[in-house]
């Protein structure tokens, strides 16, 4: 099936408009950067931007549980939003929010989405000199794999399996490192 089919998809706020120049009664919220997307798909909150606007945002530019997040630019990751938290969504991401009734985990379709499978999909439609970027039309052409929810589950548990496994890698590199340093620099003092 195509992405178009099982998931409603569009680009996030255009921030630009609506910003509070003025600084009067303005509108706060918490909004979702670049850096707020992990290699891995992982969302990362704490890297989220406060930002000022002059009119109310509408449910439909902020976060829900199970929205699916895709950065426009590359790398173009995408990540699932697992909590309730309502942050604002600004136009350099694609938002996809599921069909009522579809037998879709959003986690799995996340999974799909940053699969290499997804990326050759999209890879010949990348638009751009310096900045490359994805279209949302080109987007809601990808296709997806449907199977069922038991199968869903079980390769949404690999894939943790496999994301927890490269975090560990990742800190015994960074331990690795640290460790040689310490000994270069017991070399060089002894050496004195």
């Amino acid at each position: 099936m195509f992405l178009k089919e099982i998931a409603d998809i569009r680009t996030g706020l255009v921030t630009s408009r609506k910003k509070n120049e003025l600084g009067l009664n303005p509108f706060k919220y918490k909004q979702i950067t670049l850096k707020s997307f992990h290699e891995s798909g992982e969302f990362l909150s704490n890297f989220c931007d406060e930002i000022d606007l002059k009119e109310e945002v509408g449910k439909e530019f902020k976060t829900q549980k199970g929205d699916i997040l895709v950065r426009l630019r590359e790398p173009n990751i995408a990540i699932c939003i697992k909590n309730e938290e309502e942050i604002l969504i600004p136009s350099l991401f694609a938002i996809v929010r599921l069909k009522k009734g579809m037998n879709i985990i959003p986690e799995y379709l996340t999974m799909i989405l940053n699969s290499n499978y997804v990326k050759k999909q999209y890879e010949k439609d990348l638009a751009g000199s310096s900045i490359i970027t994805l279209k949302t039309s080109v987007l809601s052409e990808i296709v997806i794999p449907i199977i069922d929810i038991e199968k869903q589950r079980k390769k949404i548990i690999l894939d943790e399996l496999y994301q927890r496994e490269v975090k560990l890698f990742e800190r015994l590199i960074e331990l690795k490192k640290l460790k040689y340093k310490v000994e270069i620099n017991k070399i060089i003092v002894e050496d004195k």
